[in-house]
């Protein structure tokens, strides 16, 4: 019998990401977002933060936000957020 080879999935994609093909995301309350497979800022002041995030785009709203920390893949959104919204 052939052995099936287990590999990893290309792009460097973790299996979660795989599995659900999207963004992962915490809401601490309504002071503070984790976006984990964050692609890029688009949008960014006190009102709006709006970030890609593989095939979506996630928008935050709210008051006084902004980005507390941020590496190549997440970010946190902090301040008093009044809505998220996921636009295709």
């Amino acid at each position: 019998m052939e052995e099936k080879k287990q590999g990893k999935p290309r792009g460097g994609l973790s299996f979660l990401e795989h599995a659900v093909g999207g963004p992962h995301i915490e809401l601490l309350g309504n002071r503070e977002a984790v976006v984990e497979g964050c692609q890029g800022i688009l949008e960014y002041d006190d009102d709006v933060v709006r970030v890609r995030a593989g095939r979506l785009v996630v928008r935050f709203t709210g008051r006084g936000l902004r980005i507390r920390c941020m590496t190549a893949d997440s970010l946190v959104v902090e301040g008093f957020l009044l809505g998220m919204e996921f636009m295709v």
